[in-house]
């Protein structure tokens, strides 16, 4: 029979294995958590080529999805309040609210393969201020980052088509904004409430009816007018819209002209 002392190292020994095992495959979790849980960790991150299905429990502080992960399911790690970091590296896509309400991430970073962000993935994530989007993604879903209030910049690549409604909703904020021309569909109030916007760089050529600057709270007329620039060789369109909120009072006839020459109207 077993003396207390070895008892007591076997499970220490048990523990340490599973927690290693677990570790080697991306994920760090805290002190505390009993080891039933670092078993089920275990199930929850596969090695092969795979989507990762378990909801992650409130214990998982920072999380490297395991290279080859297609995609990680919806409602992943849903409002986990102790995730703090999240990478990716050859991720196709993010699933609808993969990590809704994970209140305590702070940075992501995802690797080149994604191409998908899915609805409200990250909505609510509140203390997130880093985002960085690589260039193999091109769509950005409804309320993906919605109400994310400490983001502080946002460079969409070259590759994205469409941002969805809502998409950057209350970021606010957001400081710095890069919207290239490769997006053609812009949905409804994608960046409003982010009053905080002093820089707003739109890519030559884009060409996205309906477009608002009005929730870009900060921007200088000279910012507008570089929008308005940024569009003039849009051509050939009628019906075209922009709206420009306070700033529209704001803008010379001469300026105001860049748009009537192209058909467009200012509101």
């Amino acid at each position: 029979m077993a003396t207390l002392d070895e008892n007591i190292n076997r499970v220490i020994s048990d523990f340490t294995a599973v927690k290693n095992a677990v570790e080697s495959r991306g994920v760090t979790v805290g002190s505390n958590t009993p080891t039933s849980q670092y078993a089920q960790k275990i199930l929850a991150i596969p090695d092969n080529t795979d989507t990762l299905r378990v909801l992650i429990d409130g214990s998982l502080l920072n999380l490297v999805v395991p290279e080859n992960t297609v995609s990680v399911h919806d409602y992943f790690s849903f409002q986990n309040t102790h995730l703090k970091t999240l990478e990716t590296i050859n991720t196709v896509s993010i699933g609808q609210r993969g990590f809704y309400c994970n209140t305590g991430l702070e940075s992501v970073v995802f690797g080149s393969g994604l191409t998908s962000i899915g609805v409200a993935a990250f909505e609510g994530c509140s203390s997130i201020y880093s985002v960085s989007l690589p260039a193999t993604l091109q769509n950005i879903d409804a309320n993906a980052f919605k109400d994310c209030r400490l983001l502080q910049s946002i460079t969409i690549p070259d590759s994205v088509t469409n941002i969805g409604h809502y998409a950057f909703y209350n970021c606010s904020s957001l400081h710095s904004v890069y919207i290239p021309s490769s997006v053609a569909s812009v949905g409804n109030n994608a960046f409003a409430s982010c009053g905080a916007v002093e820089n707003l760089i739109i890519g030559q050529g884009f060409d996205v009816a309906n477009f608002t600057i009005a929730g870009f709270g900060n921007l200088s007329v000279q910012t507008v007018v570089s929008v308005l620039n940024a569009l003039s060789n849009r051509v050939g369109k009628t019906n075209y819209i922009l709206y420009t909120g306070r700033y529209l009072s704001m803008l010379s006839e001469e300026q105001k002209a860049i748009a009537t020459a192209k058909n467009w109207t200012l509101r």
